[in-house]
């Protein structure tokens, strides 16, 4: 977890992917790491404008039993308010779906 804070402080996205990657292969099956882990990741994409990124890390915590938190949501809202969806965009996002989403974003 250090060096996914490390790595995303730097601003290394290969190295947060990588490390990601290494910290979920165990015993040659993937496994699911803590809410943190998913919202570094989610950030990293944001400061990097890949917003499909950040919303297939979003819905793969989901997908993976992960619970998101305050976080979590501050990431996405904290986003969709820099590409100017703020006014709850967020909620109309999460009421609506994955292709909603994507669609808002200008991604689908």
């Amino acid at each position: 977890m250090n060096l996914l804070y490390r790595y995303s402080a730097a601003g290394d996205m290969e190295a947060v992917l990588a490390t990601w990657n290494n910290c979920r292969e165990k015993d040659g099956k993937k496994d699911r790491l803590c809410s943190e882990a998913y919202n570094i990741v989610m950030s990293i994409f944001t400061r990097e404008r890949n917003d499909l990124g950040a919303v297939n890390m979003f819905y793969k915590m989901i997908d993976e039993g992960g619970i998101p938190n305050s976080r979590t949501y501050t990431v996405m809202m904290e986003h969709l308010q820099e590409i100017g969806f703020s006014n709850g965009g967020f909620r109309f996002v999460a009421q609506k779906g994955q292709a909603d989403f994507e669609a808002v974003l200008g991604l689908g």
